[in-house]
């Protein structure tokens, strides 16, 4: 908001200096030009010239105030104003004065004055509109844009140009729109899990609850085991979305050695699997993060690249202009479509064990990073690649 504010600034003043020198130049054009004459100039031909506008009266018929009658005696000429703003000119002149006048002071100037005032006015005006009539615009297509998210809670990104005095709003407003649509997509799924998800394993326990006629088997109390498990895990993924959620509010992003706590997470997770996991970063990168959610976004990433990796994982970290990329690779089979994978429940490869709620996390952590996720094919593993980027906060 400061940018715009100081452009608007900036604009006005360069704006008024250049309207300024404009009128400058087209006053110097229409403005009377002036003669100016010494005293002995004007003394002499006022004595050549014949005309009524110069009369001699003796000095003593004149009467004039102390003030006007003192620089008259001492050869000065004065100028003396009548009721209709006609000029007399006075000069000493053996004891008589010369008197040149009545002169009628020519409206060029004042008209001229009135022009420039009324063009200057009328330049300001078109200043202001020039300026406004986009933020105008701007906004009304704000206002169209939030009534029509209002009635069927679909937003259209917003995309105005930075320049725009509207354009920290509009910015603003596509946050609020996207964390909303989050909201309703989490409720959504709220009800697609109660619905389907649990209902599944639900009706399966049921099912051979009901077929028990005789002394359960061990095959059959495992299998009514894993459908309470599958539910219990299902829940327990859920309540962990639900619980980043309402601590999403308190989330502050602190510079710090990100380093560490992937190596921490990697340590941990090389002891359950055959996959190598290769950290390619330096042990002394900085970056700002929240820990908790960032341990979170890293493990999911990782965790998906060990179901689909063959036989190695890679972690890389960049820094270009002003954002910051982690990537995850594995050497998998790639992504056949790159669609839905971060919406929650999808399973790109049904085959692989989980929910579908990995991926869905991280685009939610990296959304309070202001940040996003790309699915890409890695270039080095030839698998799938996972970069999460986000900008660099310079406070």
């Amino acid at each position: 908001m400061n940018k715009q504010f100081l452009r608007l600034t900036l604009f006005l003043v360069a704006s008024l200096i250049i309207l300024a020198l404009s009128l400058q130049l087209v006053w110097e054009s229409i403005e009377p030009s002036e003669t100016v004459i010494s005293v002995d100039d004007f003394y002499h031909s006022s004595i050549e010239r014949k005309g009524d506008i110069f009369t001699m009266v003796p000095l003593n018929t004149i009467s004039l105030p102390a003030d006007m009658l003192e620089p008259l005696k001492g050869g000065e000429i004065i100028r003396v104003d009548d009721e209709q703003d006609n000029a007399y000119y006075y000069k000493l002149h053996n004891n008589a004065v010369l008197i040149l006048g009545p002169i009628v002071d020519d409206d060029l100037g004042q008209d001229s004055h009135q022009l420039v005032t009324t063009l200057f006015y009328a330049g300001c005006g078109l200043i202001i509109l020039f300026w406004f009539r986009p933020a105008f615009v701007d906004l009304r297509k704000l206002s169209t844009s939030v009534m029509e998210f209002s009635k069927n809670a679909k937003w259209q990104h917003l995309h105005l140009k930075p320049t725009s005095i509207a354009y920290p709003a509009a910015n603003t407003i596509n946050q609020m729109a996207e964390r909303i649509e989050q909201l309703i997509d989490l409720q959504k799924n709220l009800s697609r899990m109660v619905g389907h998800e649990i209902r599944t394993p639900l009706a399966r326990t049921g099912f051979s609850i009901a077929s028990l006629k005789h002394e359960p088997s061990l095959d059959e109390l495992l299998s009514i085991e894993e459908d309470l498990q599958e539910i219990e895990d299902l829940t327990e993924e859920f309540l962990q979305i639900t619980k980043l959620e309402f601590d999403s509010k308190d989330i502050v992003l602190v510079k710090q050695n990100v380093y560490a706590p992937i190596e921490d997470l990697v340590n941990k997770l090389q002891k359950a699997s055959r996959i190598n996991i290769v950290i390619d970063m330096d042990n002394n990168v900085t970056a700002p993060v929240e820990t908790k959610t960032f341990k979170r976004l890293m493990q999911n990433l990782i965790t998906n690249a060990l179901k689909h990796a063959n036989e190695q994982v890679e972690i890389r970290f960049s820094q270009v202009n002003d954002q910051f990329t982690i990537s995850v690779s594995d050497d998998g089979g790639g992504f056949e479509q790159t669609q839905q994978l971060d919406k929650p429940f999808y399973q790109g490869n049904p085959k692989v064990d989980g929910y579908g709620l990995g991926l869905s996390i991280v685009k939610m952590i990296a959304a309070w990073y202001q940040g996003d996720i790309q699915f890409t094919q890695s270039n080095t593993l030839n698998g799938a690649k996972v970069s999460f980027t986000w900008p660099i906060d310079e406070d």
